[in-house]
């Protein structure tokens, strides 16, 4: 069971995905949907794919949320569930005897696009991966990532480092290099305006990570991130 810190469950939640994946011995994991602790009518991450043309990671959100006779909400009564492309890393119930054989989280990602890595390899050893839309939890968001507030802002400069990094690793390795040309052009301005943004605003710690997220993801061997 893997589940973040910044939190919150009920017993039910264990109860749902165990009782799922003993129903379901074809899935190697299953996830709940995750709604914002902020706000608990809407999701932070539902089901979850990835665009292999654009080249960018996504969730649907879907929602099965069924009513009693009362007219209240009833989660967990419904055993719909979708074959997704990944689960998150904040909630998922993972079983051993797969994750041996296949491995756990490559050491090398640290924080970010480690739990789709992870799927990938899980899903490619011929296993399903389900989101249980009817089964709730609730999440902060971030927490990890928010340090105290100074000219660059409150998000950690170095969570740029990881993500730009780890998503082009994980594209690399995953992605069809028939469509890495639409990958670039897809997502070079969005990275272009992010480093310009912060170049205007002063915040260099953020344009430095940022750049040296980028050039890592491009040119660290593929050797040293998947060893044999």
């Amino acid at each position: 069971m893997l589940l973040n810190s910044d939190t919150l469950v009920d017993m039910d939640v264990v109860a749902c995905l165990l009782n799922h994946l003993e129903s379901h011995q074809e899935a190697a994991g299953v996830q709940p949907a995750i709604y914002w602790m902020h706000d608990k009518t809407e999701i932070w991450n539902g089901d979850c794919y990835v665009n292999g043309v654009l080249g960018y990671t996504y969730n649907k959100k879907t929602k099965v949320i069924p009513a009693t006779g009362d007219g209240a909400l009833a989660f967990g009564t419904s055993q719909t569930y979708n074959n997704v492309q990944w689960l998150t890393g904040c909630c998922c119930l993972l079983r051993n005897n797969v994750l041996a054989k296949t491995g756990g989280f490559n050491a090398r990602f640290f924080l970010y696009y480690e739990d789709v890595e992870l799927s990938y390899r899980l899903r490619a050893a011929g296993n399903e991966l389900h989101y249980l839309p009817s089964v709730a939890m609730y999440h902060e968001a971030g927490a990890s990532g928010k340090a105290a507030k100074d000219k660059e802002g409150t998000l950690s400069p170095i969570i740029h480092y990881y993500v730009s990094r780890n998503k082009i690793w994980f594209f690399r390795k995953y992605g069809n290099p028939l469509f890495y040309p639409f990958m670039f052009l897809y997502n070079a301005p969005y990275f272009l305006a992010l480093l310009s943004y912060f170049m205007i605003r002063g915040r260099k710690k953020k344009a430095g990570y940022l750049f040296k997220g980028l050039k890592d993801g491009f040119f660290t061997p593929k050797a040293l991130i998947w060893p044999l």
